[in-house]
């Protein structure tokens, strides 16, 4: 089930398309780990405080989806590339470092994955097209 949308026009100034989905990437992630947070305590999963996130990450699988080609392939490689921009840097950084937990829990973690546009269920919410497939996807509940 889709859990977030992150239009491309956000509030900062972006001076690539990289650095335009990175931010995009990074709001849904967070998004994402608030409501895992709140699905784990649901599941009964959450041993202590100190450890919410760990349990969380445990039992509650995160699919991010990007199409982004050069995102997912950044992401994708063992070292980091260098980009110009600090900030961005911190960013991905900060999504490389937990890219790896799908493999480390079978039943959770986090993985991203390149879509291709054509196949976005939101695709209709920032293109002029007919919102055809977001509804079948939405009424079906298979995507």
């Amino acid at each position: 089930m889709p859990l977030s949308f992150s239009p491309p026009t956000i509030r900062h100034v972006c001076g690539s398309t990289l650095q335009a989905q990175t931010y995009s990437l990074q709001h849904g992630l967070e998004a994402g780990d608030k409501l895992r947070g709140v699905l784990a305590e649901i599941k009964g999963q959450i041993r202590s405080l100190r450890t919410w996130e760990v349990d969380a990450r445990s039992c509650v699988p995160h699919l991010a989806l990007t199409d982004c080609r050069s995102l997912s392939d950044h992401l994708a490689s063992e070292i980091l590339a260098k980009v110009s921009d600090k900030r961005l840097g911190i960013e991905l950084q900060s999504i490389h470092k937990d890219r790896k937990t799908w493999d480390v829990y079978p039943n959770g973690g986090d993985k991203l994955s390149w879509i291709a546009t054509h196949t976005m269920i939101s695709e209709c919410l920032t293109k002029s097209i007919k919102p055809d497939f977001m509804i079948r996807v939405l009424t079906d509940c298979m995507y």
